[in-house]
């Protein structure tokens, strides 16, 4: 596989500074997993491609396949401040670059015409995005994609691994009901900053002040899983008729930020993805690790069994 070296290239090595100077930022593009990012875009075959990420964040894999050769990279973003810290990398880096990056809620419609893309990126975000349907969503994806291109998912939330379920259930959990972590600790890499059932507690309080600590609190924990304007949808009709919602939490479901209206490490089965796919017209031609493993072609002659181990996956689905 052809690879692209950083050695020399000026614009990519000022792309990695600009990213070690975000804060607050969820970005997984940095020095250590440029060779992944690089191995991407050389599987889709990226050079001269017109490439949309959705759930593209602070913008890094877009520019970085743009100064690789796309020929136009698209990002989609729900979050407004990510959009905007985008659109300012990418003029501190070259305004000229084809790199642009729109707002937009990719749970429900995308902001491109149809068959307007080579390829669509789903790369660490299937796992955050708040879908109701998922095979309406999928469709979605598919319609901006043209005829023989590709989707590709990458995702370290393998639903059929019993480890990562393990483990993600233990991350929903503490950023559920917390408490936060404390400096020097992570669970499970995660920071905790303040727990979800504290922060829509703090939007009750914000939406309609005056109310009793408990009642707040009794509103807060009937919310699980509600968005901000959930929340305060939830709290006017309190204080209006005294009805509290009926959401308590459920241990094992996937918490929401009320605040980003995102979810914290969903877990996908890529099989059941991979059926979608194939019902909607598209050649699966790969399920695979999001890592490269020793003996990589070993493991993939027996996904099944593979996914029995990996915490990520990998899907390549070509449109026909």
């Amino acid at each position: 596989m052809e690879r692209v070296s950083t050695a020399g290239n000026d614009a990519i090595e000022r792309l990695l500074e600009l990213r070690n100077k975000l804060e607050n930022a969820w970005v997984t593009l940095d020095k250590s997993s440029f060779g992944d990012f690089e191995a991407i875009f050389a599987r889709i075959k990226g050079g001269d491609k017109t490439i949309l990420e959705v759930g593209s964040g602070f913008g890094l894999t877009c520019l970085l396949f743009g100064l690789l050769g796309a020929r136009e990279a698209h990002g989609v973003e729900l979050i407004d401040r990510a959009v905007a810290k985008a659109n300012e990398l990418r003029d501190a880096l070259d305004p000229r670059l084809r790199v642009f990056f729109e707002q937009g809620d990719a749970a429900h419609r995308l902001p491109y015409p149809d068959a307007k893309f080579d390829v669509l990126l789903l790369i660490e975000a299937i796992s955050h995005i708040i879908i109701l349907d998922l095979r309406a969503f999928l469709a979605e994806m598919s319609r901006v994609v043209k005829p023989g291109g590709i989707i590709y998912i990458s995702d370290g939330n393998n639903e059929c691994s019993p480890y990562r379920r393990k483990i993600n259930r233990e991350i929903w959990d503490r950023f559920e009901n917390g408490p936060p972590t404390a400096a020097g600790e992570t669970v499970h890499t995660h920071s905790v900053k303040k727990a979800y059932v504290d922060a829509r507690r703090e939007i009750a309080e914000r939406t309609v002040p005056g109310l009793s600590p408990m009642a707040y609190l009794a509103i807060a924990k009937n919310t699980f899983c509600f968005t901000t304007q959930e929340v305060e949808k939830a709290t006017r009709k309190y204080a209006t008729d005294g009805a509290l919602p009926n959401a308590p939490y459920r241990k094992n479901v996937c918490a929401i930020d009320p605040v980003t209206c995102m979810y914290i490490e969903k877990m996908f089965n890529p099989f059941e993805l991979c059926g979608m796919f194939r019902e909607m017209d598209f050649i699966v031609e790969t399920v695979s690790t999001r890592r490269t493993l020793p003996m990589q072609r070993l493991w993939n002659a027996f996904p099944r069994l593979t996914m029995l181990f990996s915490n990520g996956f990998v899907i390549y689905a070509r449109k026909v």
